[in-house]
C-alpha cells in the first residue's frame, strides 16, 4: 500500500474546482469523461484523476464552455 494519501472529493467541491454546476459533472461521468466512483448513493472524484483530466485538457488544447459544459 502506498503511503501517499489520495484526497478524494465530493461532487460539489470537483464542480466548484472545475468552474461548472454538479449536473455538468454528472453528464461528464455518464460519458465517461470524468472518473468517478459512488459511496453508497454519493459520488466521489479522486484529486489526481481530475488533475489528470485537466492535464489532458491543456494538452489536446480543448477547452470546455463553463456555461454549458461542452466542448468548444
Amino acid at each position: 500500500m502506498s503511503a501517499e494519501k489520495t484526497e478524494v472529493l465530493t461532487l460539489k467541491q470537483t464542480a466548484d474546482w472545475l468552474l461548472v454546476s454538479e449536473r455538468t459533472v454528472l453528464r461528464m461521468i455518464e460519458s465517461g469523461e470524468l472518473p468517478g466512483f459512488k459511496v453508497g448513493r454519493q459520488w466521489r472524484f479522486r484529486e489526481q484523476d481530475i488533475e489528470a483530466y485537466m492535464a489532458s485538457l491543456a494538452l489536446t488544447g480543448r477547452e470546455i464552455d463553463i456555461r454549458r459544459g461542452k466542448e468548444m
